[in-house]
Protein backbone atom coordinates (compact mmCIF):
# COMPACT_ATOMS: atom_id res chain seq x y z
CA UNK A 1 0.00 0.00 0.00
CA UNK A 2 1.27 3.65 -0.41
CA UNK A 3 2.78 5.32 2.42
CA UNK A 4 0.42 8.40 2.16
CA UNK A 5 -0.40 10.26 5.53
CA UNK A 6 -3.47 11.78 6.36
CA UNK A 7 -3.46 15.16 7.92
CA UNK A 8 -2.71 15.40 11.45
CA UNK A 9 -3.14 11.00 11.87
CA UNK A 10 -0.67 9.64 10.33
CA UNK A 11 -2.65 7.11 9.15
CA UNK A 12 -3.03 5.60 5.58
CA UNK A 13 -6.02 7.37 4.26
CA UNK A 14 -9.66 5.61 4.51
CA UNK A 15 -10.89 3.37 1.44
CA UNK A 16 -12.93 4.11 -1.40
CA UNK A 17 -16.30 2.94 0.11
CA UNK A 18 -17.89 2.36 -3.57
CA UNK A 19 -16.92 1.46 -6.74
CA UNK A 20 -18.87 0.55 -10.23
CA UNK A 21 -17.80 -2.59 -12.07
CA UNK A 22 -19.41 -2.89 -15.41
CA UNK A 23 -19.43 -6.37 -16.96
CA UNK A 24 -21.27 -8.47 -19.55
CA UNK A 25 -21.43 -11.87 -20.47
CA UNK A 26 -18.25 -12.27 -22.54
CA UNK A 27 -15.81 -10.33 -20.13
CA UNK A 28 -18.17 -11.43 -16.23
CA UNK A 29 -15.86 -14.63 -15.82
CA UNK A 30 -12.56 -12.60 -16.37
CA UNK A 31 -13.54 -10.04 -14.32
CA UNK A 32 -14.21 -12.28 -11.62
CA UNK A 33 -11.11 -14.42 -12.14
CA UNK A 34 -9.25 -11.08 -12.04
CA UNK A 35 -10.21 -9.70 -8.80
CA UNK A 36 -9.94 -12.77 -7.12
CA UNK A 37 -6.47 -13.45 -8.28
CA UNK A 38 -5.14 -9.99 -7.00
CA UNK A 39 -7.20 -10.36 -3.66
CA UNK A 40 -5.07 -14.13 -3.74
CA UNK A 41 -1.82 -12.24 -4.26
CA UNK A 42 -2.18 -9.22 -2.14
CA UNK A 43 -3.44 -11.81 0.93
CA UNK A 44 0.01 -13.88 0.38
CA UNK A 45 2.07 -10.58 0.20
CA UNK A 46 0.18 -9.49 3.20
CA UNK A 47 1.77 -12.10 4.98
CA UNK A 48 4.92 -12.45 4.10
CA UNK A 49 4.80 -8.75 5.07
CA UNK A 50 3.22 -8.88 8.32
CA UNK A 51 5.69 -11.12 10.06
CA UNK A 52 8.54 -8.53 8.53
CA UNK A 53 7.03 -5.56 10.64
CA UNK A 54 9.49 -6.00 13.79
CA UNK A 55 10.13 -3.24 15.92
CA UNK A 56 12.86 -3.90 18.46
CA UNK A 57 14.06 -0.65 20.60
CA UNK A 58 17.51 0.50 19.59
CA UNK A 59 20.02 -0.55 21.95
CA UNK A 60 18.15 -0.10 25.11
CA UNK A 61 17.23 3.25 24.13
CA UNK A 62 14.40 4.30 25.97
CA UNK A 63 12.93 6.76 23.41
CA UNK A 64 13.37 3.93 20.84
CA UNK A 65 10.85 1.84 22.89
CA UNK A 66 8.36 4.98 22.16
CA UNK A 67 9.00 4.73 18.51
CA UNK A 68 9.06 1.14 18.08
CA UNK A 69 5.49 0.70 19.76
CA UNK A 70 4.05 3.68 17.57
CA UNK A 71 5.61 2.06 14.55
CA UNK A 72 3.76 -1.42 15.43
CA UNK A 73 0.64 0.33 15.58
CA UNK A 74 0.70 2.49 12.59
CA UNK A 75 2.14 0.27 10.04
CA UNK A 76 1.21 -3.52 11.78
CA UNK A 77 -0.98 -3.96 15.01
CA UNK A 78 -3.54 -1.05 14.93
CA UNK A 79 -6.84 -0.99 14.05
CA UNK A 80 -5.89 1.48 11.24
CA UNK A 81 -2.72 -0.18 10.76
CA UNK A 82 -1.33 -0.55 7.40
CA UNK A 83 -1.90 -3.67 7.01
CA UNK A 84 -5.72 -3.87 8.53
CA UNK A 85 -6.40 -0.96 5.79
CA UNK A 86 -5.00 -3.78 3.34
CA UNK A 87 -6.84 -6.80 4.82
CA UNK A 88 -10.04 -4.43 4.29
CA UNK A 89 -9.07 -4.05 0.35
CA UNK A 90 -8.51 -7.38 0.02
CA UNK A 91 -12.15 -8.34 1.59
CA UNK A 92 -13.20 -5.94 -0.90
CA UNK A 93 -11.98 -7.67 -3.96
CA UNK A 94 -13.08 -10.20 -2.73
CA UNK A 95 -16.52 -9.41 -2.26
CA UNK A 96 -16.44 -7.79 -5.89
CA UNK A 97 -15.23 -11.38 -7.43
CA UNK A 98 -18.40 -13.17 -5.30
CA UNK A 99 -20.32 -10.39 -6.62
CA UNK A 100 -19.27 -10.91 -10.04
CA UNK A 101 -19.62 -14.99 -9.92
CA UNK A 102 -23.70 -14.27 -8.77
CA UNK A 103 -24.22 -11.96 -11.85
CA UNK A 104 -22.14 -14.80 -13.90
CA UNK A 105 -24.94 -16.96 -12.86
CA UNK A 106 -27.45 -14.60 -13.85
CA UNK A 107 -26.28 -14.75 -17.07
CA UNK A 108 -26.09 -18.46 -17.10
CA UNK A 109 -23.55 -19.66 -16.40
CA UNK A 110 -22.95 -22.71 -14.28
CA UNK A 111 -21.15 -23.54 -11.08
CA UNK A 112 -18.85 -25.60 -12.88
CA UNK A 113 -17.81 -22.89 -15.72
CA UNK A 114 -17.29 -20.44 -12.42
CA UNK A 115 -14.98 -22.85 -10.63
CA UNK A 116 -12.72 -23.32 -14.37
CA UNK A 117 -12.31 -20.07 -15.18
CA UNK A 118 -11.79 -18.99 -11.03
CA UNK A 119 -9.06 -22.11 -11.05
CA UNK A 120 -7.74 -21.04 -14.48
CA UNK A 121 -6.83 -17.47 -12.93
CA UNK A 122 -2.81 -18.89 -12.41
CA UNK A 123 -2.52 -20.53 -15.45
CA UNK A 124 -1.18 -18.24 -17.93
CA UNK A 125 -2.71 -20.88 -20.75
CA UNK A 126 -5.98 -20.07 -20.07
Amino acid sequence: MPAVMRDGGGYPPPAPTSSTVRVNKENVLQAAAAFQAEADRMLKQIDLRRSEMRFEPALGDPASTDVAQVLKLKLANGDESYIERALQYVDELQSTAQQLTEAAKSYGYTDEDIASALSAQGDPRA
